[in-house]
């Protein structure tokens, strides 16, 4: 797969798979994103968008599936929250009933 540098100010790059419509994205904050499913054409229109990081923010990574996986890392530390949360209250109810010395 050949890598494409990209002048703009959100990506560094792009590569595409034929075989597997796989599109990755070198972004300029050095993550590496991999879209899947996405057509040669839409490919094309990146690389010929007047500007990419514009075209790339409304046609492919708002409408990927895997987008909502920015959100991962918040909805971790919330279900780890919830979590302490929960031990701490049944600890606290199970130091509350039983009894005094």
């Amino acid at each position: 797969m050949q890598h494409v540098p990209l002048d703009s100010r959100l990506l560094s790059a792009v590569g595409y798979n034929a075989d597997s419509e796989t599109l990755h994205v070198w972004l300029r904050d050095k993550r590496h994103v991999v879209h899947h499913g996405i057509s040669e054409a839409i490919y094309a229109n990146l690389l010929n968008a007047e500007s990419a990081g514009f075209y790339y923010t409304c046609y492919i990574a708002r409408n990927e599936p895997q987008a909502a996986r920015h959100y991962t890392r918040t909805v971790v530390k919330l279900a780890a929250a919830c979590l302490i949360s929960i031990v701490l209250c049944s600890a606290f109810t199970t130091a509350l009933a039983s009894p005094m010395l």
